[in-house]
């Protein structure tokens, strides 16, 4: 398996799995109490960004793209650190 795509996959693991639920979760509820949901709100949406060019990796037209890929390299890094970091706070 080509190892953008590899990247890719797991970008839009993750995203799929816990960043874009947390997101329609913060949204739908305002925040939460208070509205302290707010402020991880844009950390969430950063996440969510990554995974446009992992859906344009894995089209045949921009499979091959090294821009692509380095993007999806440091996407996986910064959603892999803030997943880590949320579940660590959280107690996992």
């Amino acid at each position: 398996m080509n190892p953008n795509k590899f990247t890719a996959i797991l970008v839009l693991v993750i995203n799929l799995f816990y960043f874009i639920p947390n997101t329609i979760k913060i949204i739908l509820s305002g925040g939460g109490a208070f509205g302290f949901g707010l402020i991880a709100l844009p950390f969430t949406i950063l996440a969510n960004l990554f995974s446009i060019p992992s859906i344009l990796t894995l089209t045949k037209k921009f499979e091959n793209r090294k821009s692509l890929q380095w993007i999806n390299i440091v996407g996986l890094l910064i959603c892999s650190f803030l997943l880590g970091y949320i579940m660590s706070t959280r107690g996992y």
